[in-house]
């Protein structure tokens, strides 16, 4: 006996999903998860827990881009652009001039970019200093950057590592 099918029984389940809950419904839910956030990342909220804590960290955002989601920081977005300048950066000296010496504060924004794809790292010898990490751009990240338009429409972004010394001469340029 032939079953009848709906335009329904063909949707994909990501489809189906969608096509269940408006985009309405969703943003709503969305910004009331990051009401959540904001909430419970406030300064009362720590000042609660510990008085000697470091002072809260921003929300991340949602973006979409090419089938992917990703949730960043304006922060990381920042060291994305240097990052994606300059081609390679020491960890080092990313801490100390992107993020004031703080490195509290740059160890789960870089955990984070490496996490989701968007920033490698590598340890590359150096004829002076010895072996030091360097961060780059993937390719994702170059395409996350470019697709936002976050470092500005005439900026040149890089990414990738090239040869060791190459790598250590972009690091040695920022």
């Amino acid at each position: 006996m032939p079953r009848g099918y709906k335009p329904e029984d063909f949707l994909t389940p990501r489809d189906a999903s969608e096509e269940r809950e408006p985009t309405t419904e969703r943003s709503s839910r969305d910004q009331v998860a990051r009401e959540l956030t904001v909430t419970d990342r406030s300064p009362v909220a720590a000042r609660k827990h510990d008085r000697n804590a470091a002072p809260p960290m921003e929300p991340r955002s949602i973006y979409e881009i090419r089938g992917r989601t990703y949730r960043l920081r304006n922060s990381e977005t920042t060291t994305m652009v240097e990052l994606g300048k300059f081609r390679a950066i020491a960890q080092e000296d990313l801490a100390e001039f992107a993020y004031g010496g703080d490195k509290g504060r740059m160890r789960p924004d870089i955990e984070n970019l490496m996490r989701q794809g968007l920033v490698e790292m590598k340890s590359i010898p150096h004829e002076e200093m010895g072996s030091r990490k360097l961060l780059t751009l993937t390719k994702n990240g170059h395409r996350f950057l470019t697709d936002t338009q976050s470092a500005g429409k005439d900026q040149v972004l890089y990414h990738g590592f090239t040869k060791p010394r190459e790598a250590n001469h972009d690091a040695d340029l920022y």
